[in-house]
């Protein structure tokens, strides 16, 4: 009798775990029917460049002032991150995770300084990776998800 008993308190446990967690997803994302709204859609190159999930915002492909310094180049894509999260009604305070994106990951040592500046005291987690361009002059794009709560 005691076995029995300990497997259903086992699965009593296990249910109430498994419907927190599915609480958890519902109100991250909006709830299990949620809206995904697709913005800037590009039929050329099949891309989107903000996608809205729930509470979740997606935006990719941020940068401007190609050919222009590597701080220039960075401050550009924050200025097209931040324009896109406008059309959504969020701001760069919003960004919860960046994947930044360096022609020359020796350039990451310029970043902290950027983020300081344009994120104060609310820093993103982000990831850098070294990769090719399509073209020459650019050196930097960001990727970012915000949260839209």
């Amino acid at each position: 009798m005691a076995r029995e008993v300990r497997v259903q308190y086992i699965f009593f446990l296990a249910k109430r775990t498994l419907t927190r967690y599915i609480a958890i997803i519902q109100s991250s994302f909006g709830g299990i029917h949620m809206e995904i709204k697709r913005l800037e859609q590009n039929e050329e190159w099949a891309h989107t460049g903000v996608v809205e999930a729930g509470n979740l915002v997606f935006v990719s492909y941020c940068m401007k002032n190609e050919g222009q310094s590597i701080e220039s180049q960075m401050h550009g894509a924050f200025d097209v991150l931040n324009e896109r999260l406008a059309t959504v009604g969020l701001t760069l305070s919003s960004v919860v995770q960046m994947d930044c994106l360096f022609r020359d990951i020796a350039d990451l040592v310029s970043l902290a300084d950027v983020i300081k500046q344009r994120f104060p005291n609310a820093y993103p987690a982000r990831k850098a990776y070294e990769t090719k361009f399509i073209r020459e002059g650019i050196l930097f794009q960001v990727d970012a998800v915000a949260y839209k709560g």
